[in-house]
């Protein structure tokens, strides 16, 4: 599984954007954030920045990535920066409960 320190690994690289049809666009990933952790969940935030004259409308999209590989994400647009588009990702995970072997003591 994919989690925030992969992403954070390959912060500054281009991903393949496969919009509508056959129409692909490289997207980079500028941004990796933790977000406020809650019991029992892990949550972080993608930010990646699409080329200044392509926009994106929300939705899921397939991407790839040379390292991460395929994967599909739903991106939301969050703002412009430098004239160029910005979209979000954000991730909740449920943390697995540690459960130690013969808890019982059989």
């Amino acid at each position: 599984m994919v989690d925030r320190d992969n992403f954070a690994e390959v912060l500054g690289s281009k991903f393949t954007l496969k919009a509508s049809g056959e129409q692909s666009v490289d997207i980079e990933l500028t941004e990796v954030s933790a977000l406020k952790e809650r019991p029992g969940n892990s949550s972080f935030s993608l930010i990646f920045t699409v080329p200044e004259s392509y926009r994106v409308e929300q939705g899921l999209f397939d991407l790839e990535h040379s390292t991460l590989g395929a994967m599909q994400l739903f991106l939301v647009p969050v703002g412009i920066k430098k004239a160029r588009q910005e979209l979000q990702a954000i991730f909740n995970f449920a943390l697995e409960e540690e459960n130690p072997a013969n808890a019982s003591g059989d």
